[in-house]
């Protein structure tokens, strides 16, 4: 039996046998870490128990904890499994430890936890940066195909149906928003085929404006135009339901203040647009919305404050690194594959066989390729020797780390009695 071989188990019996000294410092260091247990420490037929779990010496440790993470549970199921039959200190930690160098527990597990709100530039003036996208939406059975433009600093969005869905009619309707609103600074897209064709990336050069692109299967990233597609799917299902004209609706939106304290029309045209409710006319007169910059970003550091409260940093990547990506949020299965190069901090390029893949991070997971390290056996400075004896060698007591007890709380009495002696 292993615990009969093992002499730092024959030791702890010994004590248990003849009892433990009243000094933390004459314990064997091999031992010191069972002082804060002693009390709870037995033996049965061979065995040490602590309570009604089992220690189990040094040379079993990994071969019981690939017991207990036979079935690839997750840290905190194979712990309350462990903990509720063996113990032995860092038992915990080591079960931490494998589970998280497990590629099947990598492979199989959660999506990584959300990353920290990282908000756009805030705009100076309207029309600076533009997001855009295409959407479909279902009204009485028939599918409709739009794009949709929303303004940053205003939160404007010019909404346009498309007949077709070629890259050419997607250039021809910016360029007719274009002229109304003037030449944007910075577009951003979801990537689609429309966004990245020749006659895109042309435009994009003839006009002089930047086209950022999120990362596929991350609508987070392009969230303006995603927020914007979720008002305008409303409007247009709230339209037809009702049987009301959608440009009436959409009108009336655009002249409601939001949390910004305007409306997008008074933010984009410096006056508010007639839209059929009971208004004098000095409020149709032109009047600069000031401090706009200020005020959004004073209401997106509010959105970032709440959502980051869920959320953590994830681990950076580096060149090479061996991860698993999911090609396709649809799919709960994890490909392998290498980093190839990281293109923003939240999206990274993956290469598996011979294509790439680029994904938001979110969607990557790092791979486990070393093992943790188990100590087979703690090198001790005593050895058990003739039954009821124990003998010590030498060994310095200068770096003994005194036994760590729970932090307690200091009482004190009423203040009603400091005029009174207590015993």
């Amino acid at each position: 039996m292993a615990s009969k071989e093992d002499p730092e188990t024959q030791m702890i019996e010994r004590y248990i046998i003849d009892g433990w000294p009243a000094k933390y410092e004459t314990v064997p260091t091999v031992i010191q870490v069972y002082w804060k247990y002693r009390h709870e420490l037995s033996t049965h037929n061979g065995l040490v128990l602590r309570n009604d779990r089992i220690l189990i010496p040094c040379s079993l440790r990994k071969q019981i904890i690939e017991k207990f993470h036979k079935s690839h549970s997750g840290i905190e199921a194979t712990t309350k499994l462990a903990r509720d039959t063996v113990f032995w200190p860092g038992l915990t930690d080591q079960i931490r430890q494998r589970i998280q160098h497990c590629n099947i527990c990598t492979q199989f597990s959660a999506n990584p936890q959300a990353q920290p709100m990282q908000t756009h530039q805030i705009p100076l003036y309207p029309f600076q940066k533009i997001s855009m996208d295409i959407f479909e939406c279902e009204l009485k059975g028939q599918k409709f195909v739009y794009l949709i433009t929303v303004d940053h600093y205003s939160d404007y969005f010019e909404i346009d149906e498309l007949r077709t869905q070629s890259a050419a009619t997607v250039v021809k309707i910016c360029k007719r928003n274009f002229a109304t609103h003037g030449k944007p600074q910075e577009i951003s897209t979801d990537g689609g085929p429309q966004f990245m064709s020749e006659d895109f990336n042309a435009f994009a050069k003839q006009w002089s404006f930047k086209h950022s692109v999120s990362a596929p299967y991350h609508q987070q990233a392009n969230g303006k135009a995603e927020s914007a597609v979720k008002i305008a799917k409303l409007l247009l299902k709230k339209a037809n339901e009702s049987k009301q004209d959608f440009w009436e609706l959409l009108l009336q939106w655009r002249n409601t203040p939001n949390k910004i304290g305007s409306s997008p029309a008074q933010r984009l045209f410096n006056r508010r647009t007639r839209c059929g409710l009971p208004m004098a006319e000095k409020k149709y007169a032109p009047k600069i919305e000031e401090n706009v910059p200020e005020k959004i970003y004073r209401n997106r550091q509010q959105t970032k404050l709440h959502y980051d409260r869920k959320t953590r940093a994830l681990p950076d990547l580096e060149m090479g690194q061996p991860v698993y990506v999911k090609l396709n949020p649809g799919n709960k299965q994890w490909a392998r594959g290498t980093v190839t190069n990281p293109v923003t901090d939240r999206s990274t390029v993956v290469s598996i066989g011979d294509r790439e893949y680029r994904r938001d991070n979110m969607m990557i997971k790092p791979a486990n390729l070393e093992a943790p390290v188990y100590a087979e056996s703690i090198p001790s400075n005593a050895e058990a020797t003739s039954p009821g004896r124990i003998r010590q060698q030498p060994m310095q007591t200068s770096n003994v780390v005194p036994e760590v007890s729970r932090p307690k709380r200091v009482t004190h009495a009423p203040v009603k009695f400091n005029d009174y002696d207590l015993y």
